[in-house]
């Protein structure tokens, strides 16, 4: 299955609440739906950050290896 054909999106980070505990809950399904360990999950993830939230992303990952985080 193809992230994009379930409906993926990119995470701006200027979303509101109810926005993101929907998104948080969409990508949780997708990710079960692909089979994705954390570690894939983990990438495809930080791969639809953009604007704000891509901005804290790579603050984040510039503290800390993103090969370790899960």
């Amino acid at each position: 299955r193809n992230y994009a054909r379930l409906g993926g999106k990119p995470f701006i980070g200027t979303e509101d609440a109810i926005e993101v505990k929907n998104r948080l809950r969409h990508y949780e399904r997708n990710f079960a739906d692909l089979g994705l360990n954390d570690e894939q999950k983990r990438r495809l993830a930080s791969r639809l950050l953009q604007g704000a939230a891509l901005f804290w992303w790579n603050s984040v990952t510039m503290a800390v290896d993103e090969e370790k985080m899960t």
